[in-house]
């Protein structure tokens, strides 16, 4: 851990975020044989420290060394492993510090790429998408895609996808799909380069909801809007220096909120 590292976590975040190495530190007092042998880079004090160990001990102070927490204790044991000149002594003021968070299921690879290529836009109501994809198809070229992967209509200020309809309206001349995961809207152009109309028989597995007057399909695919999303191009395909550099920049946005492991879901053999 870099001071800059503890730094940016002090301006970012009001608290100051430390490796899970401190949970392999015992809460004990620093003997002065302790405190000749050891000098701390960096002194954090006057905090309040979460052990998160057998009895979820607060201390008041954490001192690093390199890249390795040497002691948590009261201000006084952990100010004795600070030397002038030597350690740089930070003031936490009452601020809190808490070990590493562990994101325990992501797609890391496929997010860093994704992200790369231009931040997905997080559009928190249908009325957003809509505004999204209208501006969107100005920089696009008839008959390009514009896909929102995981986007959910429970997330939505609605609570539903945006219809047919205004799918239409804003995107007549470029295929749109909103994949849910569970489920997703395509609208009309989508459709028609998919070969899906009233004709289509039903998959094995999910449903192409239909109007059940005029028997059309209406866009919402149940569980099997890979019926359409199989038409998508995809993105482009990375180098491997490319997506190692995408790889590296998301993991330091990670660093930024806190989180120092990730458990990826899914990864290729070329890819971590």
């Amino acid at each position: 851990m870099t001071k800059n590292y503890i730094r940016n976590y002090l301006c970012l975040t009001g608290f100051c975020l430390v490796l899970t190495m401190l949970l392999s530190v015992p809460w004990v007092g620093i003997s002065p044989a302790n405190a000749a042998r050891e000098v701390a880079d960096i002194v954090l004090y006057n905090g309040k420290v979460l052990t998160v160990d057998g009895k979820f001990t607060i201390a008041q102070a954490v001192a690093i060394k390199k890249d390795r927490i040497i002691a948590v204790g009261t201000n006084k044991q952990v100010l004795a492993l600070a030397k002038k000149g030597r350690t740089e002594r930070v003031n936490l003021k009452g601020k809190t510090v808490i070990p590493g968070l562990i994101e325990s299921h992501a797609h890391l690879q496929e997010a860093a790429e994704s992200e790369y290529l231009g931040e997905l836009p997080v559009p928190e109501s249908a009325d957003a998408l809509l505004k999204y994809t209208a501006e969107k198809v100005k920089t696009l070229k008839e008959g390009e895609w514009i896909l929102f992967d995981k986007t959910f209509p429970t997330r939505f200020k609605e609570h539903r996808f945006p219809n047919l309809q205004e799918l239409d309206a804003v995107a007549p001349k470029n295929p749109v799909l909103i994949d849910g995961a569970y489920s997703g809207q395509a609208n009309s152009y989508a459709m028609k380069i998919a070969g899906i109309d009233r004709n289509t028989p039903q998959p094995k597995v999910g449903e192409i909801v239909k109007d059940t007057a005029a028997g059309e399909p209406i866009g919402l695919f149940l569980r099997c809007q890979a019926s359409i999303s199989k038409y998508y191009p995809g993105r482009r395909k990375l180098t491997q220096e490319e997506r190692m550099d995408a790889i590296r920049k998301l993991v330091a946005r990670y660093n930024q909120l806190g989180f120092t492991s990730v458990i990826e879901g899914r990864s290729s053999a070329n890819g971590v």
